[in-house]
């Protein structure tokens, strides 16, 4: 998958706009059809996180934590903002968004979704090559890592 701009990581479930009505999370399918909601195909994916709900670290390719990602709906998926902000222009004033998501500031490049298996499930890897601001970025989130 192909990105140019700035994104966020987070399960999808936290992009939905808390006008105390579940009706956007329904029409969404939980996630599966965020086109539902004006987000273009192709300008994200969602994918089930292989080990249900929790909390991981984003790193760089040195292994620097650049932030965290969290998942309550047992989904996660990477957005481009501007399709999120269009959305919910409030997303950024929900509490603890800096804990539940990780936004990479103008990233140009390629984001790669794989699976590995293990004792219990089969967990996601997200990877991410491609420059912010000019220089070579690469971040990894490993969805079974301990």
């Amino acid at each position: 998958m192909r990105l140019k701009g700035t994104m966020v990581i987070t399960d999808p479930c936290y992009l939905m706009r808390e006008d105390g009505k579940l009706s956007d999370w329904d029409d969404c399918s939980y996630g599966a059809c965020m086109e539902r909601l004006g987000f273009h195909v192709g300008n994200y994916r969602v994918e089930p996180t292989g080990l249900g709900d929790g909390s991981w670290k984003v790193k760089d390719s040195s292994g620097r934590k650049l932030g965290e990602v969290s998942a309550d709906s047992g989904l996660t998926g990477v957005f481009l903002m501007d399709e999120v902000l269009k959305y919910n222009p409030d997303v950024r004033k929900m509490k603890y968004f800096d804990v539940l998501a990780t936004v990479i500031e103008d990233f140009d490049g390629e984001i790669e979704f794989s699976r590995y298996r293990r004792k219990y499930g089969e967990p996601l890897v997200i990877k991410g090559v491609g420059t912010v601001k000019g220089r070579l970025t690469e971040f990894t989130i490993d969805y079974g890592a301990d």
